[in-house]
């Protein structure tokens, strides 16, 4: 065997060992959503999650491909033996796939159905809150980038409380807000994210004739103002 094929098959015991880990990858996703973590992730972690298995896959399938339609291994075949060998191996590819991604959806939904009507299950304070990484750092990136002028307002001890009913972790966004501020105050007041219960105070600087809108965060049992 030349070195050219001795490459060629190194080449395609890697793209078969890259295959199998993006599949199992494809189905590992079942478990990983079923498990909650993901609500502890930012968006690029769930971006991450989503497509390192299918960036991984594609890898895999590549390269047997080469092996099939260009490497000294398959030179002697002829083009239709080769069109052939690779129709299969795709069609293989696609139907491992879709069996992956089908046992995930059995893993992810059997494990709805076991918190399914179970609305007390909810998360302790202690797995909430990670102060070991803050997910407000994220959030002053994007106060700024703002153009308007934007506040973070201080946490109220009621922080605690906030936070487990919103059942976000402080990893995310969203518990950020809720547990490590008391709000996020645009504009003076034209625009506000409800955190921990802080409301804007209406100083001098309050824009009276302009209309406030207040984002509340998800079901955080806090109103504007009276009338607002």
């Amino acid at each position: 065997m030349t070195q050219h094929a001795q490459a060629s098959v190194l080449v395609l015991i890697c793209g078969i060992l890259l295959l199998l880990g993006g599949l199992f990858g494809v189905y590992y996703q079942g478990p990983f959503w079923a498990s909650g973590v993901v609500a502890a992730m930012n968006p690029e972690e769930d971006a991450l999650a989503l497509g390192l298995p299918v960036s991984v896959t594609l890898a895999g399938a590549f390269l047997p491909s080469y092996v099939l339609l260009a490497s000294p291994l398959t030179a002697h075949w002829s083009l239709k033996k080769r069109g052939v060998a690779f129709a299969v191996f795709a069609v293989a590819v696609l139907a491992a796939c879709a069996g992956a991604s089908w046992l995930a959806g059995q893993v992810a939904g059997r494990e709805l159905q076991k918190t399914k009507g179970t609305p007390n299950s909810m998360r302790e304070l202690s797995e909430l809150a990670n102060r070991g990484v803050p997910g407000t750092e994220k959030i002053r990136e994007w106060l700024r980038a703002a153009l308007n002028e934007c506040v973070l307002l201080p946490p109220f001890i009621e922080r605690d409380q906030v936070l487990v009913r919103t059942e976000a972790p402080t990893r995310s966004p969203l518990g950020a807000i809720a547990y490590e501020t008391g709000g996020v105050m645009v504009d003076g007041g034209w625009l506000c994210f409800l955190g921990s219960g802080h409301l804007p105070s209406r100083g001098p600087n309050h824009r009276a004739s302009r209309p406030s809108t207040w984002a509340l965060l998800r079901s955080i049992s806090l109103e504007p103002p009276h009338g607002e």
